[in-house]
């Protein structure tokens, strides 16, 4: 049996998946771009080659483009970064967990009319994270975070030296909203 939310046929154990959504939270005004499948979004993610990382800085943003890996937990992702062990990123999460993260696998211009400028446009696909980014501290964890980040990139995985594991700082960003969106 098929579950309708928001006008789209989804099964049951994807509805659990989609009231996550920050979509159904707040609607988008084009309720018509949501994308809600999960397998649409994992294609998504898995197409993107970077990310850009928000981070609140006090009162002040700062946003830093990422390469980055994922897992699924439940029913949500769960993103890994890495970099070195210093550095602003590390001090305003020290302070501040709260994080964004947003990714765009694909756009492209859609060239306006002669005469009519504003009928440009784009097409893309999109998805934006919120939720709470930490400093990883335990060696398998931190491990297991550059293998996901490894296999984004289809690159092999291997024993990680002691010594770039104590050069490299792992971040874990485990999401609480997501909203995916395709024009």
């Amino acid at each position: 049996m098929l579950t309708s939310i928001s006008g789209n046929n989804l099964i049951p154990s994807v509805r659990l998946f989609a009231d996550s959504f920050r979509c159904n939270e707040r609607p988008m005004r084009r309720q018509d771009r949501c994308i809600k499948d999960k397998s649409v979004i994992k294609e998504f993610l898995d197409r993107a080659q970077y990310g850009v990382l928000a981070l609140n800085d006090n009162g002040q943003p700062y946003a830093i483009p990422l390469h980055y890996g994922y897992e699924w937990d439940k029913e949500l992702p769960v993103f890994y970064f890495h970099g070195f062990t210093q550095g602003r990123k590390i001090d305003i999460l020290l302070k501040n967990d709260s994080a964004c993260f947003t990714l765009v696998p694909s756009t492209s211009i859609i060239n306006a009319k002669p005469n009519n400028p504003c009928s440009a446009g784009a097409r893309f696909e999109s998805v934006i994270v919120e939720g709470k980014a930490s400093v990883v501290q335990e060696e398998n964890e931190k491990i297991k975070g550059l293998e996901r980040i490894m296999d984004h990139y289809e690159q092999p995985t291997g024993p990680f030296s002691k010594g770039n594991l104590n050069r490299t700082s792992v971040l874990k960003l485990m999401v609480e909203k997501l909203s995916a969106k395709k024009n």
